[in-house]
């Protein structure tokens, strides 16, 4: 039998997760906002209106809303104002949104 396929193909297989396990780990939560997405203050008053920068606006169909943790939060469960960078869609409804720390 052929021992050298079988070898080659175990180590391409480990090379291509030792390629995604330092992707992963290259990345620190909280850096990978667009810069294109502008500073703004989204404005959620609990009754399933959502403001930016003081003005009606509609949440996208397929919307994101990352909290200052980086993982993503309801909008049902967003109460209040907070600084967030944001992307909006074509139509004009936000699209992503990065909630921040006052800090940032």
């Amino acid at each position: 039998m052929n021992w050298k396929i079988p070898a080659v193909c175990i180590s391409l297989a480990l090379a291509g997760f030792c390629n995604v396990v330092s992707a992963q780990q290259a990345v620190p939560p909280g850096q990978h906002i667009p810069a294109e997405a502008k500073k703004a203050v989204l404005e959620f008053p609990g009754d399933g209106q959502v403001t930016l920068n003081g003005k009606p606006v509609r949440l996208s169909a397929a919307v994101q809303i990352r909290g200052t943790t980086n993982l993503i939060v309801l909008s049902q469960s967003l109460r209040g104002k907070y600084l967030a960078r944001v992307l909006l869609d074509n139509a004009g409804a936000i699209h992503r949104a990065w909630i921040m720390n006052p800090d940032q």
